[in-house]
């Protein structure tokens, strides 16, 4: 294999498996690698106008500050694009459709005709659009956000946080792990919610065209318009346990910014455990229950508040058991009566369609 230092003007291969390396600047370039396996590395801060052709594997590598169009394939597509060990701090857009490793930075993938990627799986590493017969896939896995435009769009996303932009058409995201958002440029009025087997349904309204998206363990949706709405879907998760805690403790609706308030900070780590601690020893709770209320009152008010009565002597018998014994608090007792079936029920029609935050 003959190894070449990438030069100003034309670098040519030698018909055999050739390494083409640039690692300094040298302006506008040509490469043909000709016939054989070959190889270009590429460190990113000394890109300048180039035409890369013939060649069957690209590397990139190092830093990139400035937005960034790539074209590749117009004499021979590389089969493979690696930009897992750079740094990118804008958007760079691959115009290709061939494997490609994904790196740090924003970055999409394009078909040559300039069609969107169809399918995109974050967690097991491929994208799924093909064109022409060919395939985009995609091996790495931290890409954190997506956008698309129209056309019938599946998204799948990984353990992170992930971000979706889709477009007009019938669609599909499912974040998998993490706190996942799916952004709609448009109004809540103008969009039908409706709940599904394994999460909810989003469609526009008296759409001309079928516009819709279905979500599987996504979180949140946000509405731009006129500002911004949040709506949350993890009704398992910090925003339905959340709201619960407010019915147990309070017998009540939360109030939007209240709970907006608190699932922030569930969001951001505090543990349920926390969040029902500071409501014990919130003015509203001293003011409705005591400053000090027995264990006998404590207990018959929640009760109260998710069953609608008084205990029975066997239940009222087992929780002041766990609380003297020590192997239950207070804020623990909170949290068994806010998750239990009986206030999931008492909440559940409320929020079955998700939960405003903002």
């Amino acid at each position: 294999m003959a190894t070449f230092t990438i030069r100003h003007g034309e670098n040519v291969g030698t018909g055999e498996a050739d390494f083409f390396h640039l690692d300094s600047k040298v302006g506008s370039f040509s490469l043909d690698g000709g016939a054989g396996y070959d190889t270009v590395r590429i460190n990113l801060a000394f890109l300048d106008e180039y035409s890369i052709d013939n060649v069957e594997r690209l590397e990139f590598y190092g830093t990139w500050e400035r937005p960034k169009d790539m074209y590749f394939g117009f004499g021979g597509e590389p089969r493979f694009v690696d930009f897992s060990q750079t740094n990118i701090r804008t958007s760079i857009s691959v115009y290709s459709s061939n494997s490609t490793v994904i790196g740090n930075g924003a970055i999409s993938l394009t078909a040559v005709e300039k069609s969107e990627i169809t399918t995109f799986d974050m967690e097991s590493g491929a994208y799924r659009g093909t064109f022409d017969g060919k395939t985009i896939e995609n091996t790495y896995t931290n890409f954190l956000n997506v956008s698309a435009r129209s056309g019938d769009d599946t998204v799948y996303g990984n353990q992170f946080n992930n971000l979706a932009i889709l477009g007009p058409g019938k669609n599909y995201f499912d974040g998998r792990g993490g706190l996942d958002t799916f952004r709609i440029q448009g109004c809540p009025s103008s969009y039908k919610i409706e709940k599904t087997s394994n999460g909810h349904l989003i469609s526009l309204d008296r759409a001309v065209t079928p516009q819709s998206t279905e979500l599987v363990n996504v979180e949140r949706v946000e509405f731009t318009c006129y500002g911004v709405r949040i709506l949350a879907f993890d009704l398992d998760g910090a925003a339905g346990q959340t709201y619960r805690l407010y019915q147990a403790a309070f017998a009540r609706t939360p109030d939007t910014d209240g709970l907006r308030h608190n699932v922030k900070l569930v969001d951001a780590g505090m543990s349920l455990h926390q969040i029902s601690s500071a409501f014990i020893g919130s003015a509203e709770f001293i003011q409705r229950y005591g400053r000090t209320p027995s264990d006998r009152t404590y207990i018959n008010a929640l009760y109260n508040n998710v069953l609608g009565r008084d205990a029975d002597a066997e239940g009222l018998a087992g929780w002041i058991g766990r609380l003297s014994s020590g192997t239950w608090d207070r804020a623990s007792v909170l949290l068994g009566f806010s998750e239990s079936a009986e206030n999931k029920a008492l909440v559940g029609h409320a929020i079955e369609k998700g939960i405003w935050l903002l």
